[in-house]
Formats: structure tokens, C-alpha cells, sequence
């Protein structure tokens, strides 16, 4: 929901809302830090996982690296990588506060179009030859 959505929303709705939220779970459940660098514990919240969480950290980063059209500040990419059920997929979410989203996606969508043909091709033979253009 966005934040213009919410200038509809009727005060007592929400209001209504929150107090059955509260009814359900007063008390929400504290946070809890998983130490990166501790497999065990990565294991036991995580199953089936291909991924370890310092990994996909690192991929999140990555991504949002190669996200970024700017250096200015002001201009700010983020990403997020969330591993599909039993390790078959990965999702990259990205939000970007400079409206220059649709450019992003782009240049994500050729990344991944390279990377499926170097991956397919890589399961019949082992020469590729790979080109990358910039936009004009």
C-alpha cells in the first residue's frame, strides 16, 4: 500500500482494525539476531536451503551494487534476495527513491538473459562467446 492510498482510509477503520491486531497478539514477538558465521543456528531457521544467510547477504549487496545509475547520495537502491522453497529459484526484489526503477529492471532483465545462455550453454559445451552492450 502506498503512502497516497492511505489518505482514504477512514481513522475509525483503522482504529477498529489495530484494536482487533492487539486482541490477536498483544505482545509481538521480540527480535531475534542470527549470527551469520553460526551454520548451526542457520540450519535450524532455514531448512532446506541452499543458500546460507551470508551468502544471500552478499547477493543482496551485490545486487544492489549493480543497481545503482549514480553515485549521489540522494539516489538510493535497495535490494533484497529471498530463496525460493528447496533452493529451485531465487527472487531479487529492488525498490529504488529515484523513480529510475524501469531502467533498473532493464538492465537486470539483459543480465539475467547472459547469464541463462552462459548457464545453458555450459551444460552442452564449454566455449561461449558472450557480448554486453550499453544503451545509447
Amino acid at each position: 500500500m502506498s503512502l497516497t492510498d492511505w489518505r482514504d482510509v477512514d481513522q475509525s477503520h483503522l482504529l477498529q482494525k489495530i484494536f482487533l491486531l492487539q486482541l490477536l497478539n498483544n505482545i509481538p514477538e521480540k527480535p531475534s539476531l542470527i549470527d551469520l558465521s553460526d551454520r548451526n543456528a542457520q540450519m535450524d531457521c532455514l531448512p532446506k536451503r541452499v543458500l546460507s544467510l551470508q551468502r544471500e547477504k552478499e547477493l543482496a549487496e551485490s545486487f544492489a551494487f549493480l543497481a545503482a545509475t549514480t553515485d549521489d547520495p540522494r539516489k538510493v537502491v535497495a535490494a533484497c534476495v529471498e530463496e525460493t522453497a528447496v533452493g529451485r529459484g531465487l527472487t531479487v526484489r529492488l525498490a529504488v527513491n529515484n523513480g529510475g526503477l524501469d531502467q533498473v529492471k532493464g538492465g537486470f532483465e539483459r543480465m539475467a538473459r547472459v547469464l541463462e545462455r552462459v548457464a545453458r550453454a555450459g551444460q552442452s559445451s564449454s566455449r561461449l562467446a558472450v557480448t554486453v552492450s550499453t544503451p545509447n
